[in-house]
């Protein structure tokens, strides 16, 4: 099946922002994605009506200790709209869903970071095939559609890295 795709991504981010009574700063960032696509041969209908929003909130308090917490939820109506080509078990499975996303506790300092609970794990640096990139599990029910930040589901471990002027261990 051939497919027309479309596209809009809005991504809005905060500048840290610290109130005058507290060493404490809050920023976020907030990204809505809508995906829309048709099948060009016959019979010509509704492929994917993908609406997404991502969202993820940081505290850094002291400038070493931070808190982060991130969801990310989607709906897709082609499903239910297009009822002759999707089975009912993709209709109940594939219609919506709300996940967290990174959850952890971090701290830092000049030598060494530790952080702490659902996150990702990125081991490597890729155009396209990903060998190195092994920690995390990838969700590819849209496979092409996705960066690899969005593909790899965030996991709970504890992450130890040791750095060093030019380099760092993990």
């Amino acid at each position: 099946n051939w497919l027309i795709v479309i596209f809009i991504s809005l991504t809005s981010t905060s500048a840290p922002t610290a109130f005058a009574e507290s060493n404490t700063q809050y920023s976020y960032q907030v990204g809505y994605q809508s995906k829309l696509a048709y099948h060009l041969l016959s019979p010509r209908d509704l492929a994917m009506s993908r609406h997404q929003l991502e969202a993820e909130q940081t505290i850094t308090s002291t400038g070493r200790w931070s808190l982060t917490a991130g969801f990310r939820a989607y709906a897709d109506t082609a499903p239910v709209t297009n009822s002759t080509r999707y089975s009912g078990q993709v209709t109940r499975d594939e219609v919506s869903e709300l996940v967290p996303r990174n959850l952890y506790a971090q701290y830092k300092s000049s030598f060494f970071l530790v952080r702490i609970g659902n996150q990702q794990v990125v081991w490597g640096e890729t155009f396209g095939t990903t060998y190195t990139d092994i920690v995390n599990p990838k969700d590819l029910r849209q496979f092409q559609l996705e960066d690899l930040e969005s593909q790899r589901i965030p996991i709970p471990m504890f992450n130890a890295k040791l750095i060093q002027d030019l380099n760092s261990f993990q």
